[in-house]
């Protein structure tokens, strides 16, 4: 864990394992003290704490956990950005993403498959109802919490539609190029509940048929065969 982060957060939640990690947080499991649960409480990066666009991020992805509540979305329970470190705490989901799930498995069969797409976009409809876009559908966020049972996770880029700010990290596009709509990869990028769509779209062929709907090997190939 490393002796920058500390074991035990806002006085109550005891930090384990590390259950993944992002260019500016890390993610664990944890021990909530007052109610006896486990839970996963994102923390942001010790190089990232004085970073604005970084603590922006944080404060609309708890605005956006705040809000939405539906079956097929991970529920968050709290957020505090004024303390150091900050953090947000989620519900802890058990399973494994649909990315882990096709690179050990490859494509499930259609009717799984097609029973996941629904799910994955009732939960996009609650985020989208709530006045929100998720910002970054792909395998690695979409969670098999059990038999027939996906959730859409990390609420990490959820922003209003046309809230621009950060949209690049220094000059970088956020998010994951093979999922991006078209015109989130141009500048000044447009952002719409339809991109979400069209990301859900890209993953719905890959979970389908095991592959991408176009090719590039690396971000900037992928960038610049989606322009085109």
């Amino acid at each position: 864990m490393g002796v920058a982060e500390p074991t035990l957060i806002g006085g109550r939640y005891e930090l384990g394992e590390k259950l993944g990690s992002g260019g500016m947080s890390n993610v664990y499991r944890a021990n909530d003290r007052v109610l006896e649960r486990t839970v996963a409480v994102k923390v942001l990066k010790v190089s990232h704490r004085d970073d604005a666009d970084a603590l922006l991020l944080l404060r609309r992805e708890a605005e956006a956990g705040a809000a939405i509540r539906h079956r097929n979305v991970v529920a968050y329970r709290l957020a505090r950005q004024d303390h150091d470190p900050p953090f947000v705490v989620m519900e802890y989901l058990a399973g494994e993403s649909l990315r882990q799930r096709l690179d050990r498995q490859g494509p499930p069969p259609v009717a799984v498959a097609f029973g996941w797409i629904r799910q994955l976009a009732e939960g996009l409809a609650a985020i989208h109802a709530d006045g929100f876009v998720h910002g970054d559908v792909k395998p690695a966020n979409g969670l098999v919490t059990g038999p027939g049972t996906i959730k859409l996770i990390d609420l990490g880029f959820a922003r209003r539609p046309g809230d621009l700010r950060p949209w690049t990290d220094r000059g970088h596009v956020l998010g994951t190029a093979n999922y991006l709509a078209p015109e989130l990869i141009d500048s000044p990028p447009l952002d719409t509940p339809k991109a979400d769509l069209f990301s859900l779209g890209v993953l719905a062929y890959e979970l389908i048929t095991g592959r991408l709907p176009y090719g590039g090997r690396s971000t900037a190939e992928v960038v610049r065969l989606r322009r085109f």
